[in-house]
């Protein structure tokens, strides 16, 4: 049994004059077993911290929804954020909003006094009703990315910018996929087993950056691919998922359709991330999170980046799995954020993959099933906890890895709940603690939902003092911030 250990959270709500409320932790003691960190490693059991916590009575926020303004009743929602690594970007936190715009906030030396820097809309007026802006990624200080999703005819896009001197959509130049169809060679089955030859694109999701092994940067742009019906997305129908791929010019930040489309070993890719393994290889992820009538299966594909194929599946098996895909820093583990909703489970959930000598699968021609590397599949997953809040349904809407690869840090939308894992390789996986972000709010009512996770770079006391990791809230009906749609949280703690 390991010695308990305390640590602390802070809850520091943007641009807040008061002192933060100290959020003393009790970790318990550690179960048996290991958490693994190679391939086939058993599962261990999870352990709960008892859990003290107080948060600030009187948020005071940062309204993400002040650049478009007009109708109060326009919800904007906060689909994707980031904190560049790149040199010139550290000290700053992009934020991107459904409707289509882009903030970027300054992050203080010292404090948490979060400042806007600057905004502008991806185009000249907001998205149209029914799409949505989506995932951002930003790889360098010269390129960032974000989709645009819709229906197959509107609203399906990749745009590009420079993130250092954007300010307006004439800044930014932008990759139209309306009304696209990939054919198929072979043809393959939909998720109701129909054999189809041809799939309009529909339904962006996530793109991903790569800028080694190539001679320009190459984006992987992942599209679900849902059926359509006279002019509507069919949700209990998916086409194959596919990856295409864009070649981008930098001088002209414009990018440049391949040929070549990447089919995904299952139904509805939503997540792609790029890994730098920790042998120095290239290599792409893809979680596709299954069918839209069903839990699972769910799976992420292995892609080569410069063959442009598939190379390796590790099996999730049943479940939703969904969110984002955090790699340690090591470039050694990946952890995926979802929700389990068989059997009336329904608990939060986190599976782990390991990478360690995966860049040795790119010189496959077809695809491996590495089943041994899901250290934490469905079948036994990182369990974090069952909502105490009535009517909630789980699921990991964000998650991180801490700078030292340490700790995995994760938010639980419907229950508004920030946690920290142990995840250290060698010992057992524990929750270290839950900090309650709802506040007097109701998550239920869509009343402060944690929507994106970010953790800031650098080193804290040294780099900079104040809040380390950033959560946006969705916030709809808060009754104490009538006006209020979207506010962005500063958390600290000394778990890195």
């Amino acid at each position: 049994m390991r010695r308990p250990q305390h640590h602390h959270l802070v809850l520091t709500p943007i641009i807040i004059a008061t002192v933060s409320t100290l959020l003393p932790i009790a970790a318990g003691c550690s179960g048996g077993g290991g958490s693994g960190g190679s391939a086939g490693a058993p599962a261990a059991p999870v352990s709960q911290g008892a859990v003290t916590a107080q948060a600030e009575a009187d948020p005071v926020t940062t309204d993400f929804d002040a650049g478009f303004g007009g109708n109060p009743s326009d919800v904007e929602i906060p689909s994707a954020a980031a904190t560049p690594t790149a040199r010139g970007l550290r000290d700053q936190l992009f934020a991107v909003e459904t409707q289509g715009r882009v903030r970027v906030f300054d992050l203080p030396a010292v404090g948490a006094a979060v400042t806007s820097n600057r905004s502008f809309g991806l185009e000249a007026a907001p998205l149209l009703p029914g799409t949505a802006a989506g995932d951002l990624s930003i790889r360098d200080e010269r390129l960032a990315t974000v989709t645009g999703s819709g229906n197959g005819t509107v609203g399906e896009a990749l745009y590009l910018f420079d993130p250092r001197t954007a300010s307006s959509s004439q800044d930014v130049t932008k990759l139209d996929l309306n009304g696209r169809e990939i054919i198929l060679n072979p043809s393959r089955p939909d998720s109701d087993g129909t054999i189809v030859d041809r799939v309009p694109i529909n339904l962006v999701s996530s793109a991903a950056l790569v800028t080694a092994g190539v001679p320009n940067p190459r984006v992987f742009v992942a599209s679900s691919n849902f059926a359509v019906s006279g002019g509507n997305l069919n949700f209990t129908t998916n086409n194959p998922g596919t990856i295409i791929v864009a070649d981008v010019d930098l001088a002209t930040r414009t990018a440049t359709l391949r040929s070549e489309v990447i089919v995904t070993t299952d139904f509805n890719p939503s997540v792609v991330q790029p890994v730098r393994t920790a042998n120095g290889a290239s290599v792409v992820l893809v979680l596709s999170s299954g069918t839209g009538s069903s839990d699972g299966p769910c799976s992420v594909d292995v892609i080569d980046p410069t063959a442009l194929r598939v190379v390796a599946t590790i099996p999730l098996g049943a479940t939703r799995a969904a969110g984002q895909i955090a790699v340690t820093p090591d470039g050694r583990r990946a952890f995926i954020g979802g929700s389990d909703f068989i059997g009336g489970r329904d608990r939060s959930e986190v599976y782990e993959i390991d990478l360690v000598g995966i860049e040795a699968e790119l010189g496959n021609a077809t695809p491996r099933v590495l089943a041994q590397r899901a250290v934490r599949d469905a079948s036994n997953p990182i369990r974090l906890d069952r909502s105490p809040r009535a009517n909630s349904t789980d699921f990991i809407a964000s998650l991180a890895v801490s700078p030292s690869g340490r700790y995995l840090y994760a938010v639980n939308f419907n229950a508004s709940f920030f946690y920290v894992v142990e995840i250290e390789s060698g010992l057992p996986v524990t929750v270290q603690g839950r900090l309650d972000l709802a506040r007097n709010g109701t998550p239920e009512n869509f009343e402060n939902n944690p929507q994106n996770l970010v953790v800031r770079p650098g080193t804290p006391g040294v780099d900079y003092d104040g809040p380390d990791i950033y959560v946006s809230l969705l916030n709809f009906l808060d009754p104490l911030v009538p006006d209020n749609r979207t506010a962005l949280e500063g958390i600290t703690t000394d778990k890195h």
